[in-house]
């Protein structure tokens, strides 16, 4: 789950219909001048905005004053859909001439561009206009505008998903409900300037909405009025309304509140429960609450986002029994990182990682070390699965999650360098590292923050440079191939001593880490050391007092490194950028199969039939649908298999190793003769961590990780 992304995503849509108003102004559609930014007025001290709804045609009808501050410039803009249309706009008592520029460079006309996470400007225009002469020494001007626009999104183009963030919906208006975020730019609205806002919504009478501030509504004729008042900065307003049931409880000055659907009201006693617990935790982890309320919103649409203030959830999301004790925490966490601390994009996105770690990780890890050592090795199995050579990014490039490599790069890659950081700063005191992440949220509250800026930060506390630590794992792309070599042990009376080679590859890479090396004695019991790695072969010495079994090198996976010794899963074919997934041709399912592979198929990927396999394909990774498939028995048959006891709506999915080709998969789904392979496999990439997978119609009754086999050249183990 993650905060809403800035990228709009809209349908065509046939305008003819819409009621047009009277025009007011005049205004021309041109192509961007070369117009610099020093000429715009582009810092926004606060929005007024006021708009109605009207729910069966999809529209909205707005009036907006932006005041903007500063130095006085020639002319002032901001941005709106390109789809929406401005009846009037004016400074104080002047009627004022907007230019209409549908193509223009963000950079040339907004300070500071791309801080906050840029614009998709395929999507919208830039409205501008030059400042009357009397208002031009002002230190704040007052923009008025009128506009109208239609969004909607019909019901089966409407998608959230995990691993692509492309298919989700930015902005729709309908009688099912509302939901706008800011990458629908349904308001006026100059980009890279928080602002605070005051947002009047009419919407239909039984109806409530939730934006960012503090609420309040009330009847009046034909519409409910929803009034909002946020006086913390925020750079966008995210916007939800549907015939909501509202519950809510003082908590300490915090208004803990939920926006539920009628089936889903029950749930609300819990989720402020559960809300009130993570604002404690880390309004003392961190810093009190920023913000006057947060409300669990439920969604009529498939989401997940967190927005300053609340959280927008969608309805099947809120069902799931463990979403109050994993994802709500994360969406509580993003209003310190993320809502009230900002990321600057230009260096990369720090957040979601951050996030992860103090929340998802720190759960697990909590309850269960082993847990928590079991979701580092995940994390680390996700960048080999997902991020081939030809498609990796460094961190300081990722703003956002668009896919699977997005997500392994951006959370988990992100998350284990905290994790690296925290292990260092444990080295000179066992509570730096939440020193720090406090210290540098209370000096930048409501400023956006680089990767440099924490780089900087975290040395001040360390008293040590760490370029060795962001050159590599920030800055640069890859992680390494550890191993351990030419062991020689030796025995004495007093004790035992161990010289070996620590080989890192690539050896031209030059990586620098800190290797956590342990070695277990013959109860069992072990002693862990560390050691500062900087040569691609480095020699090592440990030495001990008891007799020991074996040494493993960071047994804990807690560096950013290659991972050995994990079972082969779903993930490793997600990850396969040549993968190709074969459906039998005289299957009585193969349309079925079709759609299937369809919809499990990655960028790059190939779909063919059993008839066209040629001999060129056999070393790809393979993905095998049916049993019927004339590949199914041309490799090694899974562990897993298809029981007669199994009722006739079963589809199982299997992956093994290929069998000529150990960097390839091979994968198969069978299916019972009811089956529908469709919602047997299409939430298998929610389920990349399993290596076998059997569903019920589209319900998980068994899912499991097949034994690892192999040696792991991160051991070595005393020969008796």
């Amino acid at each position: 789950m993650q905060r809403a992304v800035k990228q709009l995503m809209l349908p065509k849509k046939n305008y003819t219909n819409l009621l047009m108003l009277l025009i007011t102004i005049h205004f021309s559609a041109v192509k961007l001048g070369a117009e610099p930014v020093s000429m715009y007025m582009h810092t926004v001290e606060s929005y007024d905005l006021e708009v109605v709804f009207n729910v069966t045609a999809h529209s909205l009808t707005g009036k907006s004053s932006i005041v903007y501050t500063g130095e006085s410039k020639e002319k002032i803009g901001f941005i709106l859909n390109s789809n929406f249309d401005i009846s009037t706009s004016s400074i104080g008592k002047t009627n004022i001439v907007l230019t209409k520029e549908d193509e223009f460079d963000p950079e040339k006309v907004f300070a500071n561009y791309g801080r906050m996470g840029g614009i998709n400007t395929d999507k919208v225009a830039f409205w501008t206009a030059n400042i009357p002469a009397q208002y031009r020494k002002d230190r704040k001007i007052a923009l008025k505008i009128e506009w109208t626009g239609i969004l909607y999104v019909e019901p089966e183009n409407r998608e959230f998903s995990r691993e692509s963030i492309a298919l989700e919906v930015s902005g729709t208006i309908g009688q099912e409900g509302i939901f706008l975020s800011p990458s629908a730019y349904w308001y006026p609205y100059v980009p890279e300037s928080p602002a605070t806002y005051r947002l009047e919504t009419r919407l239909p009478i039984g109806w409530n909405g939730v934006t960012a501030g503090s609420p309040k509504w009330h009847d009046e004729g034909e519409y409910a009025v929803v009034e909002h008042i946020s006086n913390q900065p925020i750079d966008g307003l995210n916007f939800s309304a549907n015939k909501y049931i509202v519950k809510s409880v003082d908590h300490n000055g915090v208004i803990v509140m939920t926006y539920m659907l009628p089936e889903e009201e029950s749930l609300a006693d819990g989720y402020i429960e559960s809300s009130i617990g993570y604002i404690d935790r880390y309004s003392s982890q961190i810093a009190p609450y920023p913000f006057p309320k947060f409300a669990v919103v439920d969604n009529f649409l498939p989401s997940g986002y967190g927005m300053p203030g609340w959280t927008l959830l969608g309805s099947e999301v809120l069902r799931l029994p463990f979403i109050r004790f994993t994802s709500l925490g994360h969406e509580v966490l993003h209003n310190w990182f993320g809502n009230s601390m900002w990321v600057d994009y230009r260096g990369g996105n720090w957040c979601e990682g951050l996030t992860t770690y103090l929340a998802d990780y720190a759960y697990k890890n909590e309850r269960d070390s082993s847990a928590g050592i079991e979701y580092r090795a995940n994390a680390l199995n996700d960048i080999v699965s997902y991020v081939d050579v030809e498609g990796e990014y460094p961190i300081s490039e990722f703003t956002g999650r668009q896919n699977s490599r997005d997500r392994a790069i951006g959370y988990g890659k992100v998350m284990m360098v905290f994790h690296m950081l925290r292990g260092l700063m444990e080295t000179r005191s066992p509570t730096l590292f939440d020193e720090i992440i406090r210290e540098v949220y209370i000096e930048n509250q409501w400023k956006a923050l680089s990767w440099e800026q924490w780089q900087a930060s975290i040395e001040a506390s360390f008293g040590q440079s760490l370029d060795w630590l962001f050159d590599q794992y920030v800055k640069g792309k890859g992680i390494p191939e550890i191993s351990i070599q030419n062991v020689q042990y030796d025995e004495y009376d007093s004790g035992w001593q161990a010289n070996f080679e620590v080989h890192t590859m690539p050896d031209e890479a030059h990586y620098s880490y800190m290797l956590p090396v342990r070695h277990y004695l013959k109860d069992w019991s072990y002693d862990d050391v560390s050691v500062y790695i900087h040569h691609p072969i480095q020699k090592v010495r440990i030495v001990g007092g008891s007799e020991i079994r074996t040494i493993k090198l960071d047994p804990g996976f807690d560096i950013l490194r290659v991972p050995y010794a994990l079972s082969i899963t779903i993930s490793a074919f997600f990850g396969s950028k040549d993968g190709i997934l074969v459906v039998s041709s005289s299957s009585p399912m193969k349309d079925s199969f079709l759609k299937a592979a369809d919809g499990l198929k990655r960028e790059g990927q190939m779909i063919v039939l059993d008839s066209e396999f040629t001999d060129e394909m056999k070393d790809h990774s393979i993905w095998i649908f049916g049993i019927d498939n004339k590949l199914w028995d041309s490799y090694q048959q899974p562990i897993k298999e298809l029981s007669s006891s199994d009722s006739s709506s079963i589809t199982l999915t299997v992956i093994t190793i290929h069998p000529t080709n150990p960097k390839a998969t091979i994968v198969r789904t069978a299916c019972t003769e009811d089956a529908d392979p469709v919602a047997g496999t299409r939430k298998l990439s929610h389920y990349g961590k399993y290596s076998y997978l059997k569903f019920e119609g589209d319900k998980n009754i068994e899912k499991g990780t097949l034994p690892f086999s192999g040696e792991n050249p991160m051991n070595w183990f005393v020969v008796d």
